[in-house]
């Protein structure tokens, strides 16, 4: 509809994580919620629940490296919008550093705990002829880049591999 830029991509006012799911509004229009959270109203639409689409409204719309601030007004409402931190750059909804990196939530964070138990036998022993097998050999490919793909003190990668 008119009042909606996208239909997706901007965080949901019905939820308590930041979800982009929701519709983007132009600026003095209300998100709706349920099955019509991919569009924006006027507000008086009695069939769609919904809230001012701004980040004063709804919370957790701002990137977790940006601030909301105030952004004029439509007809008698101060209208607000997500405005990058100093050192950032982006739309408020997504920033980045000076380097390209996006900003992570702290909450947001993955933690991933994997033991993998491979039996098998070769007689006589060989060295470095213990046979993974291709899926787990990609695994261990990966899991080792990831291992050396943090450089900064926001990112963690613990991997080890031990043959036994």
């Amino acid at each position: 509809n008119k009042f909606t830029l996208s239909s997706k991509g901007y965080p949901c006012f019905t939820e308590k994580e930041r979800v982009t799911d929701c519709a983007w509004c132009i600026p003095g229009r209300y998100q709706c919620s349920g099955k019509k959270k991919a569009m924006c109203s006027t507000g008086k639409l009695k069939q769609c629940d919904a809230v001012m689409s701004d980040c004063h409204h709804i919370p957790h719309s701002c990137d977790v490296n940006a601030s909301c601030v105030p952004n004029g007004k439509f007809q008698k409402q101060t209208l607000y919008k997500c405005q990058c931190n100093d050192g950032y750059t982006g739309n408020g909804i997504q920033c980045f550093d000076s380097e390209g990196n996006m900003g992570v939530d702290p909450k947001q964070m993955v933690s991933v705990t994997m033991k993998v138990n491979s039996d098998y036998y070769l007689y006589p022993h060989t060295p470095d002829q213990f046979p993974n097998g291709a899926l787990l050999d990609s695994l261990i490919s990966e899991m080792s880049a990831a291992n050396n793909s943090c450089t900064s003190n926001e990112c963690e990668v613990t991997y080890s591999a031990t043959n036994l």
